[in-house]
C-alpha cells in the first residue's frame, strides 16, 4: 500500500512540475510579446495636423483632420475658402460641413463641385 501511493505521490509531482514548468515558459513567451510590440497608433499620425480653431463649429478630430486636409487641396487648386470651410457635429451627432454660412449633411448636396470633389478626395487619402 505505502509504495502505491509512493508511486502516485510522485505521479502528481512530476506532472505539477511540468505544468509549472510549462505556465513559466508560456507566462515568458507572453511577456515577450507584449514587450517587443510598441503600440503606436497610426491614427495619431493623421490626426496631427488638426486644428479646432476659435469660432469653429465642434466636431470630431478627425472630421476636423479632413477638414484641414480639404483647405489644402482647394488651396492647391487656387480656390482658398479659409474659415468659409467648416467641418461640425450636427445636433443628431452626424457631420454638417458649412460652406460660407451654408449648412450642408450630405457632400453631395455642396453645389460647388470643386469643394465637393476636395472632400471626396480628403476622406479617400485618409482611408487609404
Amino acid at each position: 500500500m505505502i509504495t502505491e501511493f509512493s508511486d502516485l505521490a510522485i505521479s502528481v509531482g512530476v506532472v505539477g512540475a511540468a505544468l509549472l514548468i510549462v505556465f513559466i515558459a508560456w507566462n515568458l513567451i507572453v511577456r515577450r510579446r507584449r514587450d517587443a510590440y510598441q503600440y503606436t497608433p497610426s491614427s495619431l499620425d493623421d490626426v496631427a495636423d488638426a486644428q479646432i480653431e476659435e469660432g469653429e463649429f465642434r466636431s470630431s478630430i478627425i472630421s476636423e483632420q479632413i477638414e484641414e486636409r480639404v483647405k489644402q487641396i482647394l488651396d492647391e487648386q487656387g480656390l482658398s475658402l479659409g474659415d468659409k470651410l467648416d467641418f461640425g457635429t450636427a445636433s443628431d451627432g452626424s457631420l454638417r460641413i458649412w460652406v460660407s454660412d451654408q449648412a450642408y449633411d450630405e457632400v453631395d448636396h455642396i453645389p460647388d463641385s470643386s469643394i465637393r470633389d476636395a472632400v471626396k478626395k480628403a476622406v479617400d487619402e485618409f482611408n487609404l
